[in-house]
């Protein structure tokens, strides 16, 4: 029979459970922290069991988080490695750990009685973050030079510390020198008035005009170069296949969603939906911030989607890395994009 005892009501109280044989307080109190939150990790009490071998220097640690796994709270017992990934940011890099060894491209697998995936980025080799939140479903990718990206998913609950993350991340990848590409886009920016607009409801949706005066609380100095609102499109296809796609899109439309450029002169900042192209009728929730530090940018192409002229792609390239998104055609963001591409 056993006996419980538990200390504090918070997400970081320990509970310990005594029986004829003991349970580790380490395993107890992993499992009363469980939930959808990430926390930050702040001494190796706080690693999870799983990753508890791998040497972090807190001292030198810009910002540690653990993600927990996507399952319910009363699915989760004591037994289980709770948590999916180990974020670390320090003095030279990302290194993420992914819960289970899965033999991937870039990734080394430490193996063991539990077994996981381990990838180092050096911040040099970060050419573009992205956050994206849809209610309840979180999504932050890191495109590195190499052309691979890393993954991870969380509950959009939990997203202030995402978002600290990615602005620890746009800290320690915009200390080297803008490219010439990224001094071209500057350039561009201020010959076509970038940083003298004003976002006001009417010119995009008002998620982004929120979305944006939350970035200025962490980057007070960026200023949006561009914005543009909603829009619906139509396919450039002729004749009678044309007729039948144009009927076709009436009843489900294609959307080109709103979105801001902006920048502090160090990174390009995109805000925007998951996707910017959406086809049919069911509202979108989603928002999304890309960064793309302006030393590691070395390409930029703008192109008219194949399908819909009133739409312009644009690709932005980083080594080996190529990061799209969609713009109006004829825009200002695809003049600014245009300008850069021919500097």
């Amino acid at each position: 029979m056993g006996v419980l005892v538990r200390a504090g009501s918070g997400p970081h109280s320990l509970r310990v459970l005594r029986t004829g044989s003991d349970v580790s307080t380490t395993r107890v109190s992993e499992y009363d922290r469980f939930g959808p939150w990430i926390d930050e990790v702040l001494d190796l009490e706080d690693v999870p069991r799983l990753f508890r071998d791998h040497a972090i220097d807190f001292d030198a640690a810009r910002m540690v988080l653990k993600v927990p796994r996507e399952i319910a709270r009363r699915d989760a017992t004591p037994g289980m490695d709770l948590y999916d990934y180990l974020l670390v940011l320090d003095a030279t890099g990302l290194t993420v750990l992914k819960r289970f060894g899965a033999g991937l491209q870039g990734w080394a697998t430490v193996t063991g009685p539990r077994g996981y995936d381990v990838m180092t980025v050096p911040y040099e080799r970060v050419v573009g973050t992205r956050e994206v939140v849809n209610l309840l479903d979180g999504r932050l990718t890191i495109h590195t030079s190499a052309g691979s990206a890393v993954s991870v998913r969380f509950n959009g609950a939990a997203r202030e510390n995402v978002t600290r993350l990615v602005d620890q991340l746009r800290a320690a990848t915009t200390v080297d020198p803008v490219s010439a590409v990224g001094r071209a886009l500057i350039a561009a920016a201020e010959a076509t008035g970038g940083g003298t607009i004003r976002l006001e409801r009417g010119a995009t949706d008002q998620v982004f005009v929120s979305e944006f005066a939350r970035l200025l609380r962490s980057s007070p100095d960026v200023v949006a170069w561009a914005c543009h609102g909603r829009s619906t499109l139509a396919p450039s296809t002729r004749g009678v296949r044309g007729v039948l796609q144009r009927s076709m899109h009436s009843v489900w439309p294609m959307t080109l969603h709103s979105g801001v450029l902006a920048s502090d002169g160090r990174a390009l900042e995109v805000l925007s939906r998951d996707q910017g192209l959406v086809r049919g009728r069911t509202p979108v929730y989603s928002t999304s911030r890309l960064v793309v530090p302006f030393s590691s940018l070395e390409g930029i192409a703008v192109a008219v989607h194949a399908l819909y002229p009133e739409a312009t792609v644009a690709t932005l390239t980083a080594g080996q890395a190529a990061i799209t998104f969609v713009i109006p055609t004829g825009s200002v963001a695809a003049r600014i994009l245009s300008d850069a591409q021919l500097r």
